[in-house]
């Protein structure tokens, strides 16, 4: 399956709801930016929940998002967390946007030549996990990032541009079949 790239701005790329303080300022997304790729310097050597904990959500942060580092899911364990959630406020309790962080040079990671890889196939799962258990119909982007390149979802075209209903069955009876012998461990 071949990728294309649309680009977004960014006024359109997160939700007005998540846009709490529109990011006018031109200097405030910039010193955002800076202040990322030095933490992701400073952590280029850990793994993936320490650079998605520290550089990726900080950036985050810093544009006054609320974002919450391995985020766990209803019937999910510890090992199958979302990387990064951004929620619309603190009290609120399903993602606005899910992110899937992979390091570069795993091969985990997908390109614009492949996207069957396990970071596609992660977000898939997690898509399903909000709108099937969680009902969460307020989702409204899907990121796969090796911390360089961002791949963005609209979630609502997620479902009908990247999965098919084949694959939906297939993937929900995989999900319910794994849930119950998980339960019986």
């Amino acid at each position: 399956m071949k990728l294309t790239l649309n680009l977004l701005e960014p006024q359109n790329f997160i939700d007005k709801f998540l846009w709490k303080n529109e990011v006018k300022n031109a200097e405030k997304f910039n010193e955002a930016v800076e202040f990322y790729k030095s933490k992701l310097s400073a952590y280029a050597e850990h793994g993936e929940p320490a650079i998605v904990a520290n550089a990726l959500s900080k950036f985050f942060e810093k544009l006054e998002f609320v974002a919450n580092s391995q985020y766990s899911q209803s019937g999910a364990t510890v090992q199958s967390a979302i990387d990064l959630a951004l929620m619309k406020n603190n009290k609120d309790t399903n993602p606005y946007v899910i992110i899937e962080a992979k390091r570069q040079g795993k091969g985990d990671f997908i390109s614009e030549f492949d996207a069957n890889k396990k970071a596609l196939h992660e977000c898939i799962l997690y898509y399903f996990r909000e709108q099937e258990k969680r009902l969460n119909f307020s989702l409204k982007h899907i990121i796969i990032t090796d911390f360089e390149n961002f791949y963005i979802f609209k979630a609502e075209e997620f479902f009908s541009k990247i999965i098919n209903l084949e694959n939906y069955i297939v993937m929900l009876a995989i999900q319910t079949n794994f849930t119950k012998v998980a339960k019986k461990s």
